[in-house]
């Protein structure tokens, strides 16, 4: 017996982005935040929000008033192969 196989399984992801948001009482350390894709080395990358700046509309963002800031990351079309489909993204922080 075989596991049946989603579409998003088979097929590429596009247009992905990422939010990041600014978690309360931090604040976010400049030129921090970087996109790390496959075997690739860690970029700068991300597209920053200060508290309670509009973000752009159909943002991945879960809480769309922004009240601590936000780094948005486009990651544009992610690959359904291995070791080309993982990676990370990352930002620092300060306590205040």
């Amino acid at each position: 017996m075989h596991s049946p196989r989603t579409r998003a399984a088979i097929v590429p992801t596009l247009g992905t982005t990422v939010c990041d948001l600014i978690p309360a009482g931090t604040t976010l350390i400049p030129n921090t935040p970087q996109v790390k894709i496959g075997s690739g080395s860690a970029n700068p990358s991300g597209e920053t929000f200060t508290p309670l700046a509009p973000l752009p509309d159909n943002n991945s963002c879960l809480d769309q008033r922004n009240p601590d800031g936000a780094v948005i990351f486009n990651l544009g079309d992610v690959t359904n192969t291995p070791s080309s489909n993982v990676g990370f993204v990352r930002l620092r922080v300060r306590v205040n």
